[in-house]
């Protein structure tokens, strides 16, 4: 599935809640579900926003399209048992 393909599933295949969730016209969005046309860069920051808001789970890939930084890895503590005294 696209970028833009997976963007629009989180929003039901709706170009109007996705339109009302970032704030633009429904028929901008809805050009954006038209290939080869694209989520424009200077829109994906909102896009990112809304989809964050919403708590919709979206894969690396998209996420990076978006602009969205990977996120951080911690490492696990070290066990007790394993620490040579």
């Amino acid at each position: 599935m696209s970028p833009v393909a997976e963007i629009f599933a989180a929003f039901d295949n709706s170009p109007t809640k996705l339109s009302r969730a970032i704030g633009v016209k429904v028929q901008t969005v809805f050009d954006w579900s038209k290939a080869p046309v694209n989520i424009p860069e200077w829109r994906r920051a909102a896009v990112l926003d809304a989809v964050r808001k919403t708590a919709a789970v979206l894969s690396p890939e998209t996420m990076a399209y978006l602009g969205a930084k990977p996120a951080k890895r911690t490492r696990k503590p070290a066990d007790a048992t394993s620490i040579a005294a």
